[in-house]
């Protein structure tokens, strides 16, 4: 699915490169050590539905060493309760598969919401539509390209020991 994400880069007037991998980047701990940067280079684009009535889908993105607070996402959001999308709602609001989900380029208007904490990068890499590639972007283009509200949305303890998934 990549070459979704590619045709979209080509519309918009932006500096965002999409990197090819050697190997699957399924998880930030790997897609880190492919890379060769750290894993708060990494960001996750993790997707939400509200709890009681799914009234669409919110993304939050946060660098991939720190563990997103649903109840800080759903204040940052001033929605109610929100719960992990499942795979059909990703793949049917971002046009993207879990593992794969980009920052930027989905296929409807997502709310959206980044941890403050990926500013502190020049430089970070998302999911590139698929498990191959990945997007090597700045923080400030997903902020102006999504309209996403910046705020902390993270737990307070942010080691995130299983790695995490960088979608």
């Amino acid at each position: 699915m990549s070459s979704r994400l590619a045709d979209y880069l080509k519309t918009t007037d932006v500096e965002a490169t999409l990197v090819r991998c050697d190997t699957a980047t399924p998880t930030v701990a790997r897609a880190a050590a492919t890379l060769g940067v750290s894993a708060s280079a990494i960001v996750k684009s993790i997707v939400f539905e509200h709890r009681q009535e799914p009234r669409g889908a919110y993304l939050a993105i946060v660098p991939g060493d720190c563990r997103v607070s649903r109840a800080k996402v759903a204040t940052a959001l001033a929605v109610g309760r929100l719960r992990l999308a499942p795979a059909e709602v990703v793949k049917e609001a971002t046009g993207y598969r879990s593992g794969g989900v980009p920052p930027i380029g989905h296929r409807q208007p997502l709310q959206v919401v980044i941890d403050r904490r990926v500013f502190d990068r020049d430089v970070v890499y998302g999911g590139g539509g698929d498990e191959w590639h990945m997007l090597r972007l700045e923080p400030r283009v997903i902020q102006r390209l999504t309209g996403a509200r910046v705020a902390d949305v993270v737990e307070e303890s942010t080691a995130d020991p299983a790695g995490g998934t960088h979608a």
